[in-house]
């Protein structure tokens, strides 16, 4: 059997034996989406925020969520805070145990792979790139305490509103 350098085909073809699957991937067909995650921060720092009551919306509503997240967010990079804020992340030991056991797995499972995408160097290049996204969250708890987004919530607040039938709807400035 004929190891592939292509990641899916690999896993499709050799680990979960999928043959449609697999001879989809080989005949050259693509998915349509990549499913890459969405990031929650904003979500959890809006719902915190209407439960403390510095906005006002139906958070059982996913609109609503949806509306006063994408507000907060804009207002936070408005003033480049996003950078800025309260965030936990794992300390350095155990990022680092986490990185050589991926960097192990990797080698073992998919050598050809590992080594086509640029070893070790290129994998330690995506691992620092991710880990502010991938292993560190907002620290809700400190934003709230320090009150560094109070102004920002102020500002949501004026422009979303809690209207009839429990919606939220916020003045969109059209940018010029």
């Amino acid at each position: 059997v004929e190891k592939s350098n292509n990641l899916e085909e690999y896993f499709f073809c050799e680990n979960l034996k999928a043959t449609s699957t697999c001879q989809a991937i080989k005949d050259g067909l693509k998915t349509t989406k990549s499913n890459i995650g969405t990031d929650h921060e904003y979500q959890r720092v809006a719902i915190r925020a209407v439960l403390e009551g510095f906005l006002k919306g139906d958070i059982t509503r996913p609109v609503n969520i949806n509306r006063l997240t994408t507000r907060l967010k804009e207002k936070v990079k408005e003033i480049n805070a996003h950078n800025t804020l309260h965030r936990k992340c794992p300390n350095q030991k155990l990022l680092e145990q986490i990185l050589q056991t991926e960097i192990e797995q990797e080698r073992t499972y998919f050598p050809e792979w590992f080594e086509s995408e640029g070893g070790e160097d290129k994998f330690k290049q995506t691992w620092a790139n991710a880990v502010e996204k991938k292993f560190c969250a907002f620290d809700v708890e400190k934003i709230f305490a320090t009150g560094e987004l109070d102004s920002i919530f102020k500002q949501v607040s004026e422009e979303c509103k809690f209207r009839n039938q429990g919606r939220v709807e916020c003045d969109w400035k059209v940018a010029t």
